[in-house]
């Protein structure tokens, strides 16, 4: 559904509920840790985000960049919410800004392609 201003937020927020899914999903493999502390993190949730991220911005390339930054932002919300009180989430925050670059690359490549 398009907003006022003719923007269509949808495809972001949907990548960010994706994101916090699959950082569910990888919890729950993990055993109940952060998902990235298992292998199945970088086997599986990893490239589904990537995979996500590719198809959104293949429908929406206008908006790659957001697609791609919500997936881990939506990731993020998820690992802060089930662990509050958690000291390292500075390194955190630089750690998913760094897994967000090849999404972007994927979604800028998927997008110029359109």
């Amino acid at each position: 559904m398009a907003k006022a201003d003719g923007s269509d937020g949808s495809p972001v927020w949907l990548s960010a509920g994706a994101g916090a899914g699959l950082w569910l999903f990888g919890t729950l493999l993990a055993g109940g840790r952060e998902a990235w502390d298992a292998p199945t993190y970088m086997l599986l949730v990893y490239p589904a985000s990537l995979l996500i991220v590719g198809l959104l911005a293949n429908r929406h390339p206008g908006k790659a960049i957001a697609i791609a930054l919500a997936m881990f932002g939506g990731q993020m919300a998820v690992l802060f919410v089930l662990n509050p009180t958690g000291g390292m989430l500075p390194l955190g925050v630089i750690v998913f800004f760094v897994m967000s670059l090849p999404a972007m690359l994927v979604a800028t490549v998927v997008a110029r392609r359109k």
